[in-house]
């Protein structure tokens, strides 16, 4: 949808902020930083109606770590009989005072 009048409100603040439309509809506005913690208002008219959203932006998660910054898988065959070793990465942070935990392993399938 292009050629709508957008309009974006920092709540928090009071500042308001105009998009400009940049076509295939996608708007813009190279002032506006979103920010953790504040609440943003979203308005724009669609066929004579008023269009509008609210939200709050949470902070960022706190205490994340991680088992290892990178997983490499080499390209090669493997004997039916062997198996890699699969060690995977695991993510924690702490959310509103919840620890949370991702791990991920690699699961390949070798052969057909």
């Amino acid at each position: 949808m292009d050629n709508l009048a957008i309009e974006i409100v920092d709540v928090t603040d009071g500042r308001s902020y105009k998009l400009s439309g940049i076509g295939n509809g996608q708007y813009s506005n190279g002032s506006l930083v979103i920010e953790a913690g504040h609440e943003y208002r979203l308005y724009f008219q669609y066929n004579g109606e008023d269009v509008t959203s609210q939200t709050t932006v949470p902070s960022a998660p706190q205490g994340v770590t991680f088992s290892g910054y990178s997983i490499g898988v080499m390209s090669f065959d493997f004997p039916e009989s062997s198996k890699a070793p699969n060690n995977g990465i695991e993510i924690t942070w702490n959310l509103f005072g919840w620890a949370i935990a991702l791990n991920s392993k690699i699961k390949s399938t070798f052969g057909a």
